[in-house]
């Protein structure tokens, strides 16, 4: 016989190594009819046909197991050609599976060398639902299994709602008398109540079956929790400084400090950042993490405040003399406090003046530090030009870069006191002209009479404490308090550094800016 032309694209091996034999036992042709379905019925069966069966055997064979999956709806229109033992299978397959599945069984029969498996796929329908249906349908039939799941789902979660409101009030009970920090004891009872909440979710999860669920879901809390951790690592880092923030309490609401470059008087402080008013005004936020690793100066935690200032006195004045006299006008100002006790030190040996530098202190929360510090630098001023001492200014150098220019006196001024003509200078200019007029103030004494008189001190009015420029001495920061209250709030979270309802925390003999400011000094005399 002839050998059969093939134009099929693809050729399968037979997948049996019995199909490849010269010497094949002997062939049946009628195939055994088992109870499974096409793909257990046929697989692992092999048909052999002995070397004088001729080619419509196999064919034979080969059609009935068609039949057989035409019946089953894997393939439609079947057909097969065999020649010399190559088999050449042409029809519809319905999946790919099973056009690879039928050139598999084909090679099973004895005899069969080489399958051409010429077998198309079946475009799928678009209007085809069958699947649709069938998803549906098994989406139905679960839902309707779980009913009894979700039944004990809701009551057990509605119990652990419950639960945890429960602990939530208890831990609140228990743990408030015991954490003076609001913050702290916030955090503490929704740990409480949250680990209630997880409990009651995890034994809803193992009841119903999804023990492997529940398991997941822990592990991905916990991964979720790193990823949003990282995301969001800014804000955590926040809310931990301002935990601490809230335990170490570096400062507490209406004090004063300094964080970083900015300076103020402290509102509040969230879970976020915390809240300042300057001096200028103007409302301030900073990041609580940026509070927490800057350097913190709280300028109330100690009212007593030290400043200093300097003041420059001629070189032939006393510097004995200078300090009594300085430090005395220090210790008559009511606002300089007597302990620590004022210092006037020698500085530095300047160009034209020798520098003393004079330290005081003073109650920086019941005054304005400028407002004190401009009524002592006056009051010293005073006491130091009363005492007859000179501060000089600042040494300067002048340079003239064309010359001195050089003016003789007119005709009319000559060293007797007369004019050219010979007559006297009062009658032709005036007693004005006839001498130059005389330089008010007080005389220089000269250093070459032992006797000269001392020089005579001209008695002022006693400088007074506080000029009208300065108002009072009362600090600033009950005024700041009181526009922070009458401004808007920037800001409407809690406040962590409120005093909790349950545990008061205000300690009465600490320093406070809002209590009473210390009595106005006396008027100016």
């Amino acid at each position: 016989m002839a050998l059969l032309s093939v134009t099929a694209p693809a050729l399968a091996p037979a997948s049996a190594p019995a199909a490849f034999a010269q010497d094949a036992p002997p062939a049946t042709t009628d195939p055994v009819e088992p109870t499974e379905g096409p793909d257990e019925r046929l697989s692992g069966q092999t048909i052999d046909v002995d070397d004088e069966t001729d080619d419509e055997a196999i064919a034979a064979a080969l059609e009935v197991r068609l039949r057989r999956l035409e019946d089953a709806g894997w393939i439609v229109n079947p057909s097969v050609r065999v020649g010399d033992g190559i088999v050449t299978l042409r029809g519809v397959s319905d999946t790919p599976e099973h056009r690879a599945r039928i050139a598999e069984l084909a090679s099973t029969v004895g005899g069969v060398s080489v399958v051409i498996n010429n077998l198309t796929v079946a475009p799928p329908d678009p209007f085809d639902l069958s699947r649709i249906t069938a998803t549906l349908r098994g989406w139905l039939t679960n839902a309707v299994a779980a009913v009894p799941y979700v039944l004990f789902a809701l009551v057990v979660l509605g119990l652990t709602f419950f639960a945890a409101g429960l602990a939530r009030r208890l831990a609140r009970r228990v743990l408030g008398p015991r954490i003076e920090n609001p913050l702290l004891e916030t955090v503490a009872v929704r740990a409480v109540a949250i680990l209630v909440g997880i409990v009651g979710v995890y034994l809803v999860l193992s009841v119903s079956g999804l023990t492997g669920l529940a398991a997941g879901v822990l592990g991905g809390a916990g991964l979720g929790g790193l990823v949003v951790g990282f995301a969001f690592r800014n804000i955590a880092e926040n809310f931990l400084a301002s935990v601490l923030l809230s335990v170490s309490q570096p400062f507490r609401a209406g004090d004063v400090v300094e964080i970083g470059a900015e300076k103020g008087v402290v509102q509040k402080v969230t879970t976020r950042g915390t809240w300042l008013m300057s001096f200028e005004g103007n409302h301030i936020q900073i990041p609580n993490g940026t509070v927490y690793t800057s350097v913190i100066r709280n300028l109330t935690a100690n009212p007593n405040m030290r400043l200093n200032f300097v003041v420059g006195l001629d070189y032939a004045d006393g510097v004995a003399e200078a300090q009594q006299v300085i430090a005395d006008a220090l210790r008559s100002h009511p606002a300089v406090l007597t302990d620590p006790e004022p210092m006037v030190l020698l500085d530095e040996l300047g160009a034209s003046t020798v520098n003393l530098k004079v330290y005081f202190w003073c109650d920086g929360v019941a005054n304005s530090t400028l407002k004190v510090r401009s009524s002592v630098i006056r009051t010293v001023k005073r006491a130091v030009e009363d005492a007859g001492l000179t501060m000089p200014d600042e040494a300067r150098e002048v340079i003239f870069p064309k010359g001195v220019p050089l003016r003789g006196l007119p005709p009319a001024w000559t060293h007797d006191g007369r004019g050219e003509d010979g007559r006297s200078d009062e009658g032709a200019h005036g007693p004005a002209a006839a001498s130059p007029p005389e330089q008010a103030g007080p005389t220089q004494a000269d250093p070459n009479k032992a006797d000269d008189a001392p020089a005579v001190r001209i008695l002022t009015p006693e400088e007074p404490i506080v000029s009208a420029g300065e108002g009072n001495l009362s600090s600033d920061t009950p005024e700041l308090n009181d526009q922070a209250r009458r401004s808007r709030d920037p800001d409407d979270a809690r406040d962590l550094l409120a005093d909790s309802p349950d545990a008061p925390r205000s300690s009465p003999d600490r320093a406070s800016p809002d209590r009473p400011a210390a009595p106005p000094p006396p008027s100016p005399r």
